[in-house]
């Protein structure tokens, strides 16, 4: 001890440089400590103005009233003002999303109504009540292709079948006996006719056929091949015959695909004007349906629809709501599939139609009830053929158009009439006594 302080006696500038040293490094310990406080609070600080300028200058999406119309990018103020306005704009896009969808709701719904009241979800099985399903469902189908009536809310086609050919003949016979009776000649003495003569023969025998195709022509809105058998057009099930004792999933697939037929009749007279008198086959933009048909199953769940055999299946319909809806564009382009929202259902449908009116034919059925034509394929027709079998289209230029078609089905009004069996099929969950 005594050594180390003689040591210091002799040495004080080391002494002294000891003392500093140690200092500065307590001193730089405290500077460290609060330079790190000093610096959390500035951070801090920064964090706030960094907030309030971004408050401040927040961009936000405005959605136009205008649904045409992009939606608008705005630097605004986020405070208490601006927050209530965004909650206005937004309870208003709630209020006519709720308008707008039970509007298509009441237009999915209209005009379909079941064959019988109490016939769906589930009914007792008594023969009477499976009968009279029958009745109303084959009637349903001959109704659609009697002459309009405005009284009536199913739709209607006004269709004929081809001209009677014998009715034809008679006023061809009747037509060259008064032409040999002006000349003074037997019914059988063509042959002692010029040469002018038989040519002036021959066009009474065409006129007289044209005016009876053509009277028989204006008489309808449309050509089948037979309005007295409505399954030679229409997909009508087998469950219709009354041997059968179909059970309720049958009958609800059966009430399933006529509503489908009933839309395309709807598009069908919609492009034909059915209900004007100064409309009719010559000038009517569908000529002839040649027939119509289902495709069994919901789309994107137990098929893949009319198109394709790609895609995959969904055992259930996917989920929806704040999920996004799942697509299908693998089965259709419009990518559609059976969800939580709706059903899609495809239908085939086959017509001879005016060449230069066929987008009438695709503009009504895209006003029908969300229908969408999905594919489109058109074939020449002969009508010259036609004419030989009773049919005369006019003057125009006809050709054979086969579209298939998407239907859409609101499940908002469907659900409480669906049997047991086809919930559970759809994976449709019950939530409470009226099925919904």
């Amino acid at each position: 001890m005594k050594a180390a302080l003689v040591w210091m006696k002799h040495n004080p500038i080391a002494v002294v440089a000891a003392l500093l040293s140690v200092c500065s490094l307590v001193g730089l310990a405290v500077v460290y400590l609060q330079g790190n406080s000093f610096v959390e609070e500035m951070e801090k600080r920064n964090s706030v103005v960094q907030r309030i300028k971004t408050l401040k200058t927040t961009r936000v999406k405005i959605p136009s009233p205008d649904l045409d119309n992009p939606v608008e990018h705005r630097d605004i103020t986020i405070n208490e003002a601006a927050i209530n306005s965004l909650k206005e704009v937004y309870h208003k896009m709630l209020i006519e999303n709720t308008n707008i969808f039970a509007l298509a709701v009441n237009q999915n719904r209209k005009g379909h109504d079941p064959l019988l009241d109490g016939l769906f979800p589930s009914f007792d099985r008594r023969v009477d009540k499976v009968y009279d399903a029958q009745v109303q469902y084959l009637n349903a189908f001959e109704a659609m292709l009697l002459e309009y009536s405005p009284t009536d809310i199913y739709p209607r086609l006004d269709a004929g079948g081809s001209v009677d050919l014998a009715q034809v003949t008679a006023e061809v016979s009747l037509a060259q006996k008064n032409f040999m009776l002006r000349l003074g000649l037997p019914d059988d003495a063509v042959n002692l006719l010029t040469t002018e003569q038989q040519q002036q023969l021959v066009n009474e025998r065409r006129g007289a056929a044209v005016r009876v195709m053509t009277q028989h022509a204006e008489r309808h809105h449309i050509y089948v091949d037979d309005q007295t058998l409505p399954g030679a057009v229409f997909q009508i099930g087998e469950w219709s015959n009354s041997a059968f004792k179909p059970d309720i999933s049958v009958i609800w697939q059966g009430q399933l695909e006529l509503w489908v037929q009933q839309d395309i009749v709807q598009a069908i007279g919609s492009a034909n004007q059915v209900w004007s008198p100064k409309a009719n086959v010559l000038t009517n933009p569908v000529k002839k349906l040649i027939g119509m048909s289902v495709t069994p199953g919901y789309v994107g769940i137990d098929t893949t629809g009319a198109l394709t055999n790609a895609g995959r299946l969904t055992p259930g319909a996917a989920p929806s709501g704040s999920a996004r809806l799942p697509n299908g564009f693998r089965m259709t382009p419009t990518g559609r599939r059976s969800n939580t929202i709706y059903d899609v259902v495809h239908a085939k449908v086959s017509l001879i139609v005016d060449y230069r009116q066929i987008a009438k034919v695709f503009e009504a059925f895209g006003k029908t009830n969300f229908m969408t034509v999905l594919k489109a394929d058109l074939t020449d027709v002969d009508e010259y053929e036609a004419l030989h079998q009773g049919f005369m289209y006019g003057d125009s230029d006809c050709v054979q158009l086969d579209m298939i078609i998407e239907t859409l089905w609101l499940r908002e009004w469907t659900t409480r009439l669906m049997p047991q069996a086809i919930k559970e099929r759809l994976s449709i969950e019950t939530k409470d006594a009226s099925g919904r």
